[in-house]
């Protein structure tokens, strides 16, 4: 199972349709890197990727 945090994800503002969404409605980009490691990306305030507003979670914990 997933334990209690799918509820709080099925229940909330995160899913639209079956896509996970960021703060301002655009969808994640989740990049996997191999062996239970990603790097997620939200598209930021202009909800457009590949710009500098954009918020990056590195596979390592750490942001850009």
């Amino acid at each position: 199972t997933y334990g209690d945090w799918s509820s709080d994800v099925c229940s909330s503002d995160l899913l639209k349709g079956d896509q996970l969404i960021d703060r301002w409605g655009t969808p994640l980009f989740i990049h996997a890197l191999g062996a239970n490691r990603y790097d997620v990306r939200s598209a930021g305030p202009d909800r457009q990727l590949w710009t500098d507003d954009d918020i990056q979670r590195n596979a390592d914990g750490s942001f850009r």
